[in-house]
C-alpha cells in the first residue's frame, strides 16, 4: 500500500488523492502537520515538500503528485510489487521473492 505525506491544504496532494481514487489504487495517508512523528521521519529522508509517496519506507515516485499522474495504474502496481519483493512468474501468479 502507498503511504501518502499530505498537509490538510494541499492542491497537489488533492490532485493525487483523486487519482489514486480514480485508479483504485489504495493508500493511506500521513497529515505532516498533525503527525509529529510522520513529519520528522519525511524531513529525515530529505524531503519538506508534500505530497511524497511512499512503499515500504522507500519513495515511490520522485517529483510529487505532478509525476505521480504521468504513471498508469499498471506502472505504479508494477512498482509497488518490485519494493514489496513480489514478481508475477508466467502464470501470472504473484510469488514473494527471497
Amino acid at each position: 500500500m502507498i503511504t501518502m505525506y499530505t498537509k490538510t491544504v494541499c492542491p497537489y496532494c488533492v490532485k493525487a488523492k483523486r487519482f489514486l481514487e480514480m485508479h483504485k489504487i489504495e493508500y493511506e495517508t500521513i497529515n505532516v502537520e498533525k503527525d509529529r512523528d510522520g513529519r520528522n521521519w519525511l524531513v529525515e529522508q530529505g524531503y519538506r515538500a508534500v505530497p511524497q509517496f511512499f512503499v515500504k519506507g522507500k519513495l515511490l515516485v520522485k517529483g510529487g503528485a505532478n509525476e505521480l499522474v504521468k504513471m498508469t495504474k499498471n506502472q505504479i502496481n508494477e512498482k509497488i510489487e518490485r519494493i514489496q519483493g513480489v514478481k508475477k512468474d508466467a502464470s501470472k501468479k504473484q510469488v514473494k521473492e527471497k
